[in-house]
């Protein structure tokens, strides 16, 4: 399997700002593409994060805006450091509280001091690895002006294991096409935001400058940004990896939920009824994706060993009483029978085989060809 050379990508040399800003075309003080980086407490990886921002090459101007959320380490000192060196590029956003614990999600924080048409995400304890990142992503929607949105995949590794270790996903072959095209949105809202590396996500601002108001309730905010950013045109896909995902870091997101899977529980009764939330908002044409992400993550909660049994119960009874059907319903009379929770465990194979057909979904735009070219209208 490939592996990301980390060490020769860390030793190579960083320019400086002139150096940076010698090719720009255009205004200076009106960067087209603004690079949004939320951050906290990565003192660990910011390094990394940042070494991939001041790499890229661009005939553009560009901006990065690093916004903390009030980080407890030496992540503010690190930025401000970086500030000095790079003043024209590097533009501080530092809380004095904390946001995140007063519900109020980084990325929207840090959208409104952005002056870009564009913006480019990448949390701090991600990376970038090509030099031509924001290049390819911008060239990818000037080609493609009916869309909002470019990803592309992203290297997985740096779990406290083998923290130096990046390596291609395995399955990377079937959920991404081999070339570059244009994604329907269907299978974006489909992929429950598992689909698209945020590090990978490039994105017009109006996306963010239009967030409706059901978004401020999301548990969390990158799969809501991504299904709206490829409603309707789709989002364009470029097949190279791009980006470092630091999977399990310190203090992250999926760390926190695998070493405490009843919050995975409590996660999902908070995203089911934004998603409901999001189905309403974009109407009848996107409700049989909607559907299916919310069943396909229920089933897979439901056939979790790790969370407690009696959460499940709950779980259960909510998925239920929101899936109506003969075989559920036979299954909620005989709930109380002894043994029947064993059950649970066969409902995964049912997600298994919806994601068998998801991924067909795939196969079938890899198969019709990759000719890059605007999509028309909704796609299956």
């Amino acid at each position: 399997m490939p592996v990301f050379d980390l060490a020769a990508f860390r030793a190579l040399p960083l320019p400086d700002e002139q150096d940076i800003m010698a090719g720009w075309q255009g205004d200076v003080a009106r960067p087209l593409v603004s690079v949004i980086c939320t951050t906290f407490n990565h003192e660990a990886y910011l390094d990394d994060a940042i070494r991939g921002f001041l790499l890229q090459k661009t005939d553009f101007p560009f901006e990065v805006v690093i916004h903390d959320d009030a980080s407890t380490d030496t992540t503010q000192t690190i930025i401000q450091g970086y500030a000095a060196r790079y003043p024209h590029l590097i533009r501080p956003v530092l809380q004095t509280e904390n946001q995140f614990s007063k519900g109020k999600k980084p990325m929207p924080l840090a959208a409104p001091h952005a002056r870009g048409e564009y913006l480019a995400f990448c949390e701090g304890d991600d990376f970038w690895v090509d030099q031509g990142k924001l290049a390819s992503q911008h060239a990818a929607l000037v080609t493609h002006p009916d869309c909002k949105l470019c990803f592309h995949p992203a290297w997985h590794g740096g779990a406290h294991t083998a923290p130096d270790v990046f390596e291609r996903v395995r399955n990377d072959n079937l959920f991404y096409p081999s070339c570059a095209c244009v994604l329907p949105a269907g299978m974006i809202i489909a992929g429950a935001g598992n689909f698209i590396p945020t590090a990978s996500i490039f994105l017009k601002k109006s996306v963010m400058d239009t967030l409706p108001d059901w978004f401020d309730a999301c548990p969390v905010g990158d799969y809501f940004i991504q299904s709206l950013g490829a409603v309707p045109s789709g989002a364009v896909f470029l097949p190279a990896p791009m980006c470092c995902y630091r999977v399990d870091a310190a203090g992250s997101w999926s760390q926190d939920h695998k070493a405490m899977h009843d919050k995975k529980v409590r996660h999902w009764a908070r995203m089911r009824p934004s998603i409901t939330a999001m189905g309403k908002y974009l109407g009848k044409p996107w409700q049989p994706d909607i559907r299916f992400v919310q069943r396909n993550a229920d089933e897979f909660l439901l056939g979790d060993r790790d969370i407690p049994v009696q959460a499940r119960v709950q779980a259960y009874q909510d998925y239920a009483r929101a899936t109506p059907g003969l075989v559920i319903r036979l299954m909620m009379a005989l709930r109380h029978v002894p043994g029947v929770l064993q059950l649970l465990v066969l409902l995964p194979y049912k997600a298994r085989i919806a994601r068998l057909c998801y991924l067909g979904r795939i196969k079938l735009i890899k198969d019709i060809g990759c000719a890059m070219k605007p999509p028309a209208g909704k796609s299956a």
